[in-house]
């Protein structure tokens, strides 16, 4: 009785941890662009609180069906000196990513 307990708590904080993104990060785009492999990358200034990947940069697989329009927006805020709002769902080499849900997001903030 005692292991189906332990087991069905873990069960549950593992099912918890992949229902989790994370905040909704207002940040400003340092730089952004993409590697020979086709991986979209984006640094700001805000370290993004993704569990197990905090980093300062979201990072977009090349078969992703978003990046391109994940890069024009970054290279866009960047150029308006607007800040992003990004929150990430997972993790792509260790680096926050969006998942293909709408429980992540990337898009420039309005203009005060």
């Amino acid at each position: 009785m005692r292991l189906f307990f332990r087991i069905t708590a873990l069960v549950l904080s593992l099912v918890t941890l992949s229902l989790h993104a994370s905040d909704n990060t207002r940040a400003k785009v340092v730089y952004a662009g993409i590697t020979g492999a086709g991986t979209v990358f984006v640094n700001v200034l805000t370290v993004i609180n993704e569990p197990g990947c905090e980093k300062k940069s979201l990072w977009i697989p090349s078969e992703s069906t978003v990046k391109a329009h994940v890069l024009s927006t970054a290279l866009a805020a960047f150029a308006a000196k607007q800040d992003v709002y990004v929150q990430t769902k997972g993790c792509y080499k260790g680096y926050p990513t969006l998942d293909n849900s709408d429980n992540s997001w990337f898009h420039i903030y309005p203009a005060e």
